[in-house]
């Protein structure tokens, strides 16, 4: 058990300062240096700090607040866990240059390594340690499985202490006083006896006091001279006390000390020396009636006396002996001690070198994690820089395609401005078009109107022509021809406009061709209608001509010449086969038909009838009356 729990604790033991090592590495000196300087900024550096001398929790002034407050609560609990861990591994090399085993150590450690009395630290641990190794007491609680539970137990006993001796301190500060504060000193190897005063060794010390302090040393003797373990000592001096109240309990009267018997041959030189015999026989005479028994007890006495004489002659030789066996033991003892002591260095040597190894190895393990690390923050930082890469490339596609999103909506917007304007054109050419063709519609109802009015103009002319039906029956005649075609031309008309309506509603997008071709049209039919009124015109001045010449020469002239004169006035005067059908102005002659016209009259510009110049030419259609 004892092997297993110190390999536990070595294991344990181990990886805490795997654990603390980078803390010991970081900060111990600025930490000690401030700690030295608070020290000296409250006084004596070597001043105890235990509550019976004095306040153990002094106003803290600013240089330990400024030392405190560059660290965190964190950091104060790792020093402190380090400082106990070197108290600790100070009492375990204490115990092994005393000649403990290291097996037994660990197992008192997780046993009774904690802490329960007003005294320093360190001799506090010794002492319960001891104790449970000598067997002076059992622990009451079951033993520590780590040796890092048993750190931090100690540490929380620690501060929970600090914090109530002053509760308006928190729990950092309480660190910080225990950093700053003296856990003690080790004794010499070979002083154990000052150790004895702990919780524990009040029992022992109470014994020594009843049984009356029975001085160990004088009654062994030679013992005294004799260098001897320390854990022997201490089991001499706890089973010295125990026997001598045995050996109270068995007689029932005090034991004679050592110092109280007087040396027996002095007791006996004197009887020698003063005439005992003879003071005894004399007594034994008077006193006693049986002369018989009287030189048999001289006779004793005697005997006594000379084995009296044996035993101290044989006492003395044993003295010598047991000088000389002390000698050769105490020389045998320091040879002991200087292999036991070369063995214990060896032992911290090797348990150093061990030590040493586990670190090297540890320091090995943890460069080559931070190796993998560092490859792996590497290999992780490449794969980074790719993938910046790879986004920056996109960022710069993505950049380089919303520049171009943004050129092509520009010009989308600007093509989009362009189109609206047209479209805008489009719809005042659309509005001025339905104004242009409800204006159309308001002519050709005027037009109607017109035709109307024509139409009753033309009742009224068939009314003037049927009263001159039996003189002009071939003007009649013609003017229902020519009616008739006016008609014609009207229905055309009228189907025109139809269609041009119909056309209207089925080609929109034809509309200005459209409004042409009614522009057009209606050019024309204002060229007809003028024609139209012209020709009435003419006609009655014509025919007011014809009366006059018909009157003038209707006594001279005969009735067959007047028809050939008749259809002879409508024939163009150039041509004399054609029908006159074009009107000059100012002159108002139609004396030539529209090809003569545009053959000779029109290049000339005179009227071939009364040589006036003409400023304007209209074509008629039809024959005038």
């Amino acid at each position: 058990m004892a092997g297993s729990k110190g390999g536990k604790h070595s294991k344990s033991k181990g990886k805490y300062k795997s654990k603390k090592s980078d803390a010991i590495n970081q900060q111990p000196e600025p930490l000690n240096s401030r700690i030295d300087s608070t020290r000296v900024s409250n006084g004596s550096p070597d001043e105890p700090k235990d509550s019976k001398d004095k306040n153990p929790h002094p106003n803290m002034n600013s240089s330990m607040t400024t030392g405190r407050s560059n660290y965190t609560e964190n950091e104060l609990e790792q020093f402190l866990l380090l400082k106990l861990e070197r108290s600790y591994l100070k009492a375990k090399g204490w115990l092994l240059a005393s000649g403990y085993g290291l097996a037994e150590i660990d197992r008192a450690i997780l046993n009774a390594g904690h802490i329960n009395s007003s005294m320093d630290l360190q001799n506090n641990l010794l002492t319960n340690l001891l104790s449970f190794i000598e067997g002076k007491f059992e622990p009451q609680r079951e033993a520590f499985k780590d040796i890092d539970v048993l750190y931090k137990t100690v540490l929380k006993i620690l501060v929970f202490g600090t914090m109530q001796a002053r509760p308006d301190m928190n729990r950092s500060d309480a660190m910080w006083i225990l950093l700053d504060r003296n856990w003690g000193s080790l004794p010499p190897t070979a002083m154990t006896s000052h150790l004895q005063s702990g919780s524990h060794g009040s029992s022992s010390r109470s014994k020594n006091e009843n049984a009356e302090k029975v001085p160990f040393e004088s009654s062994i003797g030679v013992l005294k001279r004799v260098n001897l373990k320390p854990a022997l000592v201490s089991r001499l001096r706890q089973n010295v006390p125990i026997l001598t109240d045995a050996l109270h309990a068995q007689i029932g009267a005090p034991v004679i000390k050592q110092q109280a018997i007087p040396n027996a041959s002095g007791f006996f030189t004197s009887i020698e020396g003063s005439s005992f015999v003879a003071f005894l026989r004399a007594w034994l005479e008077s006193d006693s009636d049986d002369d018989s028994i009287t030189p048999q007890l001289v006779d004793l006495v005697k005997n006594i006396i000379n084995l009296y004489e044996k035993v101290n002659e044989q006492k003395e030789w044993a003295q010598k002996k047991v000088i000389g066996s002390a000698k050769s033991v105490s020389k045998h003892l320091l040879e002991l001690q200087m292999l036991r002591m070369e063995t214990v260095g060896t032992k911290q040597l090797i348990y150093e070198k061990m030590c040493a190894e586990k670190a090297e190895a540890l320091a090995t393990l943890k460069i080559m994690q931070r190796e993998n690390c560092l490859h792996c923050a590497d290999c992780e930082v490449n794969h980074l820089t790719e993938a910046v890469r790879r986004l920056e490339t996109k960022n710069a596609a993505i950049r380089a395609d919303m520049e171009a999103f943004k050129l092509n909506a520009s010009e989308s917007e600007r093509d989009l401005k362009v189109v609206m304007k047209r479209e805008r054109k489009c719809m005042k050419k659309l509005a001025e078009i339905e104004k242009q063709k409800s204006i159309f519609q308001e002519q050709c109802e005027a037009e109607k109107q017109v035709v109307l009015q024509l139409e009753v103009e033309l009742l009224q002319a068939e009314k003037v022509v049927e009263e001159a039906e039996i003189t002009w029956r071939q003007e009649i005649v013609e003017k229902e021809q020519m009616f008739a075609l006016l008609a014609e031309e009207i229905k055309m008309e009228e189907t025109q406009k139809a269609n041009s309506r119909s056309e209207l509603l089925k080609l929109r997008q034809k509309l200005e061709i459209d409004s042409q071709l009614a522009q057009d049209d209606c050019r024309r039919l204002e060229d007809e209608l003028s024609s139209l009124r012209l020709a009435h015109r003419m006609s009655d001045v014509f025919l007011k001509d014809d009366i006059f010449l018909y009157r003038s020469l209707e006594g001279t002239s005969s009735e067959s010449s007047a028809p050939y004169e008749k259809i002879g006035h409508w024939n163009c005067m150039i041509c004399i086969d054609t029908e006159v059908d074009v009107v000059f102005l100012p002159c108002t002659h139609q004396v030539v038909c529209f090809s003569c016209y545009e053959g000779r009259c029109k290049m000339q510009g005179e009227c071939p009838y009364c040589g006036a110049q003409i400023e304007q030419s209209i074509r008629v259609y039809g024959q005038s009356s």
